[in-house]
């Protein structure tokens, strides 16, 4: 037996309120960029857009639901972490912290602290750690339902 989704307080069948909306992050030297949840999980309020810097979840009532949206190549999208990619933000955690003078005595060691890291990475926003990701032809191609064109 299928069991339905509760709605969620937007009236839709999903978990999450903005489950497959496409939504405005802001930087702070005003560039605007929409970027579309891929997933039934929550996105963070902050994020960094590549070459841009820092921006943050803005004007929410323009807030779009599609779920069936095709994404353009060179947008951004959410998509969930999986163990590879949370191993390879802890990397890039490991080198930016790696010179701070207590690190060792906090993590012990570098495999260490890439293992809480990545942990703290995939657990964070159970069970859909979102992340950024610049969408390629392969990733757009996903989206693009069966017998269409690309």
């Amino acid at each position: 037996m299928v069991y339905p989704l509760p709605k969620n307080n937007r009236g839709r069948p999903h978990e999450s309120a903005e489950a497959f909306c496409v939504m405005l992050y802001r930087a702070e030297n005003g560039e605007e960029r929409w970027v579309w949840n891929s997933r039934d999980g929550v996105t963070p309020f902050q994020i960094t857009i590549p070459g841009v810097g820092r921006a943050v979840h803005t004007d929410w009532k323009r807030d779009r639901y599609e779920p069936n949206y095709v994404p353009e190549v060179g947008s951004l999208i959410f998509v969930d972490y999986d163990p590879e990619s949370a191993k390879e933000a802890a990397e890039q955690l490991w080198e930016r912290w790696k010179n701070e003078p207590n690190i060792l005595q906090v993590y012990e060691s570098k495999e260490r602290f890439l293992l809480e890291k990545a942990w703290d990475i995939l657990t964070g926003f159970w069970p859909h750690p979102p992340r950024t990701v610049t969408v390629t032809e392969e990733i757009r191609a996903k989206f693009i339902p069966k017998g269409l064109p690309n």
